[in-house]
């Protein structure tokens, strides 16, 4: 992401939005929106938001799951195996 080319004021948002929007999606890179000098908004591809979402979600997942490891809260990988097989069992 090159934010120095990718950097308008607000009034230019104002201005040209459909403009700017179509740039987000053509390029596929976030356009950083600027108030009064200061970095305020970014606008983003939804899918693309999405997918960065997802992202978070799981590394905050990993990161609580290797919280749990560690304070001995985990469950052993045969037990989860176990689980996991009788589950699908029961979905067939």
């Amino acid at each position: 992401m090159d934010l120095i080319q990718d950097i308008r004021p607000v009034s230019e948002l104002k201005r040209k939005t459909a403009e700017i929007v179509g740039q987000v999606v053509e390029t596929k890179r976030p356009v950083l929106i600027t108030q009064g000098g200061r970095s305020v908004v970014m606008v983003v591809e939804v899918e693309d938001y999405q997918k960065k979402m997802r992202r978070m979600q799981l590394l905050e997942s990993l990161a609580v799951g290797r919280q749990e490891i560690y304070e001995g809260k985990g469950i052993p990988q045969s037990d989860v195996l176990k689980k996991l097989e009788q589950w699908t069992r029961k979905s067939k």
